[in-house]
């Protein structure tokens, strides 16, 4: 068996020999892929958050962020953000409520810089299935947890 030292890395006839198990190295292929896929969380509040919110590290950090939010603590939704766009972030949901023929979709802009995550605009538009439709200013979007990806 021939063995050939390519790059730091052992490869035993053309299958990389390192793992997570037997290779703790942070130079590892295995390794570098997990670190880069697995999120951090820079905030969490269970109960979210409307206002403006300081997060645990600057998010200029990150290549992307994932925001995980909800209608009111009820309906939640997420969107992963890539790191050019921190500057203006709509996020958005869609309600439907079959009882009362309640369709919803509501909007807010957040914007992130540093560690600091600023609210902006918010509303949306109520449409009542064929009795017409209006539109709103409240800000229903709650922000629950926001995580990072290298």
């Amino acid at each position: 068996m021939k063995i050939k030292k390519v790059s730091g890395t052992a490869i035993l006839n053309g299958n990389v020999v390192d793992s997570l198990e037997g290779n703790s190295s942070k130079n590892a292929p295995s390794q570098r892929a997990v670190n880069e896929l697995k999120p951090i969380e820079i905030y969490r509040n269970e109960s979210g958050s409307k206002g403006n919110i300081t997060v645990n590290d600057e998010v200029e950090n990150y290549s992307n962020i994932e925001i995980i939010y909800s209608k009111n603590g009820e309906y939640f939704c997420s969107t992963k953000v890539p790191k050019f766009a921190y500057h203006s972030v709509c996020l958005m949901y869609s309600y439907r409520d079959s009882a009362t023929q309640l369709t919803q979709i509501g909007t807010k802009v957040v914007s992130f810089s540093g560690k600091n995550m600023t609210s902006g605009d918010a509303g949306g538009l109520n449409g009542f299935g064929s009795s017409g439709s209006d539109a709103y200013s409240n800000d229903e979007i709650y922000i629950h947890q926001i995580l990072g990806y290298k």
